[in-house]
C-alpha cells in the first residue's frame, strides 16, 4: 500500500484576493490516497511427462499403443504425469476411461494417494488397457481410450451438510438432523452437548458427555464411486481421532438418504458404508480402503474398488452411483467427551 500526499496552491491564491478585498480569507485544502495492490495466482495443471518421459506441458497427450499381430492375452501399460502449473493449490479427479470389448481398462493408481497438490507439486497417473484372448475376434480398431483428469481448486474443507446425530429413535424428529451451515449447539441423549463450528476455514467438531452414542460431522458429494475409487482421498485434522463414512445415492435422485425440514426420515432406497478412522491425524482413503457395509444380502467389508467394479446389486451401488463422503466424530459410550478440527478434507 502506498500513501501520497498532494499539497495544493489554493492558500497562496486565496491570501492574494483578501488582499485587495475588504477582509482576508483563506481556504486550505488537502488530499491523500490509499491504493492497494491486489494479485490473483493462475490456476493451471498440466501433462508434464509420458510413460516416464519429460514432455512440454500439454493438456492432451496421445499414446498409440503397436498394432497387435497375435492372438495371445496382452496388455498395454500407460502412465502419465501430472502438475500443478499454477499458483493455487488443487485436488485431482479421474473420469475412468470407456472400455471396449475385448479389452479392459486398468484400474488407475496414483504415485500419491494424496491427490491435494500443492502448486509445483505432481502426480504419476498409471493404468493401460489389457486383453483377452483374441482368437476368432473380428475387430480391427482403431480403439481410443481417453482418461480425463479434473483440476479443481482445493478448499480446506468444503462442506454441503453439517450433520448431527444426538443418539435418539433414528426417525425421530430431531433425531439426526442437517444443515448447510455449522450446527451451534445440539443437545445429545445423555445430557451432553455436540457443537460445530468454523474457524480460519477449519472445522471444528466436538462432543461432550455423550451417552451411549453420538455422531457430529459433515458430508460433501464427490462425484460418482468410479471416480471417488481411482482419486481416492485424504483428510487431516487435529485433537480426536475421527472417522469416515460413505452415501449411496441409489435412485439417482440427487439427494443422499431422505430429509424432511432437513430431520432425517428415512435412509432407503439410498445406502451407506462404515469406513476407515483417522492415524496421527490423517485418514487417507484409497481403491484398497475397506468400507463395512450391507451389500448383496449381507453384511461384509468391502473394498472401493471392489464396490466400483463389482458392484453392490441388491442396493444398486455400481461405479456410476453419485457418492457422498461423510468426515466426523462417533461417541459410542455414555460420558464420552471428543473434540477435532479438521484443517483439510475432499
Amino acid at each position: 500500500m502506498s500513501i501520497r500526499k498532494i499539497a495544493g496552491l489554493a492558500a497562496g491564491f486565496a491570501l492574494a484576493v483578501g488582499l485587495i478585498g475588504s477582509g482576508v480569507s483563506a481556504v486550505f485544502t488537502d488530499q491523500v490516497t490509499a491504493q492497494q495492490n491486489i494479485s490473483i495466482a493462475s490456476f493451471q495443471c498440466a501433462i508434464t511427462a509420458q510413460n516416464g518421459v519429460a514432455i512440454t506441458p500439454t493438456h492432451s497427450i496421445s499414446y498409440t499403443v503397436p498394432t497387435i499381430v497375435h492372438s495371445a492375452p496382452g496388455s498395454a501399460p500407460f502412465n502419465f504425469t501430472v502438475t500443478n502449473t499454477g499458483g493455487v493449490a488443487m485436488d485431482l479427479a479421474v473420469v475412468a476411461a470407456t472400455p471396449y470389448t475385448p479389452f479392459a481398462i486398468t484400474p488407475l493408481t496414483w504415485s500419491s494417494s494424496n491427490l491435494n497438490v500443492a502448486p509445483g507439486g505432481s502426480s504419476v497417473a498409471s493404468t493401460g488397457v489389457s486383453w483377452g484372448d483374441l482368437t476368432g475376434y473380428a475387430g480391427t480398431g482403431p480403439y481410443t481410450f481417453t482418461w480425463t483428469v479434473n483440476c479443481n481448486e482445493h478448499l480446506p474443507v468444503g462442506v454441503a451438510y453439517y450433520a448431527v446425530n444426538n443418539g435418539g429413535a433414528q426417525f425421530a424428529t430431531g433425531t439426526w438432523v442437517r444443515s448447510t451451515s455449522p450446527i451451534a449447539s445440539t443437545a445429545v441423549v445423555g445430557g451432553g452437548t455436540a457443537t460445530q463450528s468454523i474457524n480460519g476455514g477449519a472445522v471444528n467438531l466436538a462432543i461432550n458427555n455423550s451417552g451411549p452414542y453420538a455422531d457430529n460431522g459433515f458430508y460433501v458429494p464427490l462425484g460418482t464411486l468410479g471416480s471417488l475409487a481411482a482419486s481416492g482421498y485424504t483428510v487431516t485434522g487435529t485433537g480426536s481421532q475421527f472417522g469416515t463414512n460413505l452415501y449411496f445415492d441409489t435412485d439417482k435422485n440427487g439427494s443422499f438418504f431422505g430429509w424432511t425440514s432437513d430431520s432425517l426420515s428415512s435412509v432407503a432406497p439410498d445406502t451407506y458404508g462404515l469406513g476407515p478412522t483417522s492415524a496421527s491425524g490423517t485418514l487417507t482413503v484409497t481403491g484398497a480402503s475397506t468400507f463395512y457395509m450391507f451389500c448383496n444380502g449381507s453384511y461384509a467389508s468391502y473394498s472401493l474398488s471392489t464396490l466400483a467394479s463389482s458392484g453392490c446389486t441388491t442396493e444398486n451401488v455400481t461405479a456410476s452411483t453419485p457418492v457422498a463422503v461423510w468426515v466426523g466424530i462417533t461417541a459410542m459410550a455414555a460420558g464420552t467427551s471428543l473434540n477435532t478440527t479438521i484443517t483439510s478434507a475432499p
